[in-house]
């Protein structure tokens, strides 16, 4: 059911208050039931590894989804604009252009990252270290595919919606504070040296971009990172991508996974298969 009152349907859970909805986001709302046909919910889902995520309506489901974890659910009306605007992004897209990336379900690292992980790990069972090493693929992976375009969606918000940027400005200067945990040696310690390069010259960039948009200066874990020159050339890439939209995060996606050696790591399939 679209939403036509000023309260969330079916949010009062789990001991949060109902969620006011404004002008603004009802607006974009409509726009997404009008141009997908199908309505967007908003889900606590504690199982989440990240704070959120959009799920496009596909078979099986009866709309499409904005999923968060509770301990972010100060958050929520900033997770239902993102997401209501990632859709629309998507749809805008002709239908044959309509691709999603995905990557091999149970993949492990290539060889050299997984014989370096498991010199790292020689004390371990080998089962442990096929473990890690899945772990290990499936995160960098979700960071490439999803970083680019989570990063130009927070710059669309804020030029598209000022009556938004506390909401957004809030929601950012959690997520700088949360990403210095990605920054701790222990980490380092154990992942193989190219794969926690990426990760972190990543990480940087959502931290500089964060930064930017709020409005302060980066941590200074940002300037002591090894890594910052990995970052600000993926940083370069994002900047230099004039093409607005979904075809522009596949573009900035594609040379970041060129700028880090992983272009075989992932492809772009159709959402709905013919």
């Amino acid at each position: 059911m679209l939403i036509k009152p000023d309260v969330f349907p079916g949010y009062m859970r789990t001991g949060h208050e109902a969620l006011h909805v404004p002008d603004y986001l009802h607006a974009v709302l409509d726009q997404v039931e009008q141009t997908t046909g199908y309505s967007v919910q908003l889900r606590e889902q504690p199982a989440l590894h990240h704070d959120s995520e959009t799920r496009f309506f596909r078979e099986g489901m009866t709309s499409h989804e904005v999923r968060h974890r509770p301990a972010y659910s100060d958050y929520a009306l900033h997770f239902l604009l993102n997401g209501a605007w990632k859709i629309l992004r998507f749809w805008q897209m002709p239908p044959e252009e309509r691709l999603v990336p995905v990557t091999e379900v149970g993949r492990q690292l290539p060889d050299d990252l997984h014989r370096e992980l498991a010199d790292k790990l020689a004390d371990r069972p080998q089962e442990l270290v096929t473990q890690i090493s899945r772990f290990l693929y499936q995160g960098i992976v979700t960071q490439l595919i999803s970083m680019p375009g989570d990063i130009r969606v927070e710059q669309e918000l804020a030029r598209e919606f000022p009556k938004h940027r506390g909401e957004q400005d809030t929601y950012l200067r959690r997520q700088i504070k949360d990403l210095e945990a990605h920054f701790t040696p222990e980490i380092s310690q154990f992942a193989p040296a190219r794969l926690y390069a990426a990760s972190s010259a990543m990480h940087l960039v959502l931290t500089q971009e964060a930064s930017a948009i709020v409005g302060v200066e980066p941590p200074g874990y940002v300037r002591a990172s090894p890594h910052l020159p990995l970052a600000c050339a993926l940083r370069r890439h994002l900047s230099a991508v004039e093409e607005s939209g979904y075809r522009g995060d596949r573009i900035v996606t594609e040379r970041w996974a060129e700028e880090l050696g992983m272009e075989r790591w992932f492809e772009w399939v159709k959402l709905w298969p013919s």
